[in-house]
């Protein structure tokens, strides 16, 4: 487990699998939306809102890793 995180947190994210991190905001949003932290098998730490339907935790670097696959297979690029 990351350091970074305090012992409750660390306590509940082993329990759930995820720690809420508040409620925040980005450029070009209207709003705010809760954000989580939670481990990736792959990139470890990462910290998302839900997305979906299903307000899914998916890590944002294997998205953008899937998306940047997408993007080679559909231009053609070899992989």
């Amino acid at each position: 487990m990351d350091k970074r995180i305090k012992l409750l947190n660390r306590l509940k994210m082993q329990l759930s699998g995820y720690v809420y991190t508040g409620h925040k905001s980005r450029d070009g949003w209207k709003g705010e939306l809760p954000h989580y932290q939670f481990v990736c098998p792959i990139h470890g730490l990462v910290e998302t809102y839900p997305s979906g339907y299903e307000q899914r935790l998916e890590c944002p670097l294997c998205l953008a890793e899937r998306r940047e696959k997408r993007l080679k297979v559909a231009t053609g690029e070899t992989l």
